[in-house]
């Protein structure tokens, strides 16, 4: 698991607290059934294959569903399936950085520190 540095100048305990917040919606509620980030996934997926079906039935548009189906399964097997640990470097209060947030979903923590170290290394 690799862990993502996010550098701030200030209000990192908010920056940490959104990403807590990412981190218990997209995480498992028990060990049996699934968030309900990952329902409401599970919901979009289906009606979308549920439009695709139709176009192909009208219009015989094999590929359509084939382009659909891997493109779902690439962005959430891609953005929300692997786990990152983010560090939140905070200029203004130190002590944040104490306390990483584990377990935030890769789409999101990557992101995060993308902007935030183009942003940095501009200032």
């Amino acid at each position: 698991m690799a862990d993502y540095e996010i550098p701030v100048i200030s209000d990192g305990e908010h920056v940490v607290d959104m990403l807590n917040a990412v981190k218990l919606m997209t995480q498992l509620t028990d060990g049996t059934t699934n968030g309900q980030f990952n329902s409401i996934l599970a919901t979009v997926g289906m009606v979308g294959l549920i439009v695709i079906l139709i176009n192909l039935v009208l219009r015989g548009n094999l590929q359509s569903l084939i382009q659909w189906l891997i493109a779902y399964a690439l962005v959430f097997g891609v953005l929300f399936v692997p786990k990152v640990d983010v560090i939140v470097n905070d200029r203004s209060d130190p002590t944040v950085a104490t306390n990483p947030v584990e377990n935030v979903p890769l789409g999101v923590g990557m992101l995060a520190w993308i902007t935030t170290s183009f942003g940095d290394r501009v200032a």
